[in-house]
C-alpha cells in the first residue's frame, strides 16, 4: 500500500499474489475508511479491468459508508487499484 498523507491518495499494485477481487476492493475500501476522519467532500476508486486499458471507476460524495454500497453493488475483478 502506498499513501500520501498531505492529499490522502493511496494506491495497492498486486503483483504476483493471487487475490480475488473481493480482498482487492475491501482493502481499498478499508484503507479509504481511514481517511474519513479529515473531512473530504467525496472519495472515489480506481480498478483495472480484465482487457487492455478497460479502467472501472468508482465516484461517490460525502462519506466511504456510501463508496462500500457502491461496490457492493458493482463489484468487477480486479488485480490491481488506486
Amino acid at each position: 500500500m502506498i499513501i500520501d498523507q498531505s492529499s490522502g491518495i493511496f494506491g495497492y499494485v498486486n503483483c504476483l499474489v493471487e487475490r480475488d477481487r473481493k480482498y482487492i476492493l475491501d482493502t481499498l475500501v478499508n484503507d479509504l475508511s481511514r481517511l474519513d476522519y479529515r473531512g473530504y467532500d467525496s472519495d472515489g476508486l480506481a480498478i483495472n479491468g480484465d482487457k487492455r486499458n478497460e479502467v472501472y471507476t468508482y465516484k461517490k460524495a460525502r462519506k466511504v459508508a456510501k463508496m462500500k454500497e457502491l461496490v457492493e453493488r458493482e463489484r468487477p475483478e480486479p488485480r490491481e487499484g488506486l
